[in-house]
């Protein structure tokens, strides 16, 4: 593992930890006010040097917890605000598929089937699919198709939305061109 593997995978443990951020940012707060708590315990049985860790360090801890509590608050509140849909995947009914072609270009197509919960308090509908590839490039996506379940009828289509505080099936279908074998080959 090279310097390119290691901040790669520096980067993904500091976003998984910040995408839970808020239980971060409360830990350390709660592990301040225990701090605290302990150096205070120990200056009034009155152990060695507590009383001048007490002096010392209590009220930092004490302000360090507060910030670090009303900054958990605040990045929970932002966490929730994004919380206005979740998606439920149907692991049995989607699949992919890998396919050569004559020509030497390569497709993947992906058919996900999964469930959208809106918690918004507005009708949602789901207008695009995008694939959050970093080696595929948005030239490379042939087709990208979304449908819902229209509300009340067992019917799918691109113009239904999923109403306020209700749950829907949902159908995404994605081609992509994985590799195409024939133009390298061409362009010698």
């Amino acid at each position: 593992m090279g310097l390119a593997g290691f901040v790669s995978t520096a980067s993904k443990v500091i976003a998984a930890t910040w995408r839970h951020g808020s239980r971060l940012l409360l830990g350390i707060s709660v592990g301040c006010y225990a701090a605290a708590f302990v150096l205070w315990l120990g200056a009034k049985l009155q152990l060695a040097r507590a009383d001048e860790l007490w002096s010392d360090y209590g009220i930092f801890l004490i302000l360090a917890g507060t910030v670090f509590g009303v900054l958990a608050a605040v990045k929970n509140y932002a966490e929730r605000q994004n919380t206005k849909i979740v998606l439920i995947a149907n692991e049995q009914e989607s699949l992919w598929v890998h396919t050569a072609q004559p020509d030497g270009s390569a497709f993947t197509q992906f058919s996900l089937r999964f469930h959208v919960a809106n918690m918004d308090d507005g009708a949602l509908h789901l207008s695009k699919v995008r694939l959050d590839w970093p080696w595929i490039s948005r030239r490379r996506i042939f087709n990208a198709l979304v449908v819902t379940q229209h509300p009340e009828q067992n019917l799918y289509g691109r113009g239904f939305s999923i109403r306020r505080r209700s749950r829907r099936d949902c159908s995404a279908d994605i081609l992509v061109l994985v590799w195409l074998v024939a133009l390298k080959d061409a362009s010698r």
